[in-house]
């Protein structure tokens, strides 16, 4: 992940929760950059290192896996931060003011680069903690703008991809249908919730659409 990325990152997990309805954007601007490569290596000291393309890694292989073998019980909470950083951060404006212009598109990704982590990975996290997400879950897919900005990037980020892999591999995937184009077909938020295989998200919309019919049904039959 690169500096800039990481320092989002971050900048997402501290915030306030009422930070989060803000119409106002000067947080990515400003408060994020408080976070230096500095400040991230002091906290994390000999454990990461930045190589000279701006990332940021772990300092050796074996760290990485000692985490992975130990991510269960010392950080059992890190799926649900994780998807909760990764929501959050893709319901912040700009995203949350709709898709803006292919034109433009590229320079919104460079001005907010984390944002190609949360919209490829976030749903990957939430199937981890899924139970733990529910509402969250379903506020972003029925937010019609915020929903249509993840789709963008989604499929910004496969376009990427196809340029990386050959005709034949193409060719397969635009067969099978790429996921921003299933999504993109969705007339509602229970069909993503189904695309996205979450069963329980799915489950709480199906409730609710019903209990929406049964109240019509009730309304007009008075």
């Amino acid at each position: 992940m690169s500096q800039r990325e990481l320092q989002q990152a971050i900048a997402v997990i501290i915030m306030e929760p009422t930070e989060m309805i803000s119409h106002e954007d000067p947080f990515f601007k400003t408060e994020y950059s408080l976070f230096t490569t500095e400040d991230i290596s002091q906290v994390c000291v000999g454990l990461v290192t930045k190589d000279e393309t701006d990332m940021i890694r772990l300092s050796h292989a074996s760290l990485h896996e000692y985490l992975n073998r130990i991510k269960g019980q010392r950080f059992p909470e890190a799926q649900v931060q994780i998807t909760e950083c990764c929501l959050k951060f893709l319901s912040r404006k700009p995203f949350a003011s709709g898709p803006c212009l292919e034109t433009t598109l590229r320079d919104r990704i460079l001005e907010y680069p984390f944002a190609l982590y949360a919209a490829e990975f976030w749903m990957l996290h939430a199937k981890e903690n899924e139970r733990n997400h529910i509402e969250q879950i379903v506020d972003f897919l029925t937010a019609k703008t915020t929903y249509k900005s993840w789709i963008q990037i989604l499929k910004y980020i496969e376009e990427s991809a196809s340029e990386d892999i050959s005709a034949q591999e193409l060719q397969g995937t635009v067969a099978s249908q790429t996921l921003s184009a299933r999504l993109a077909a969705c007339k509602t938020p229970l069909q993503a919730a189904k695309v996205l295989d979450l069963d329980l998200v799915a489950t709480t919309l199906a409730e609710r659409d019903r209990g929406k019919r049964e109240g019509l049904a009730l309304k007009e039959g008075s």
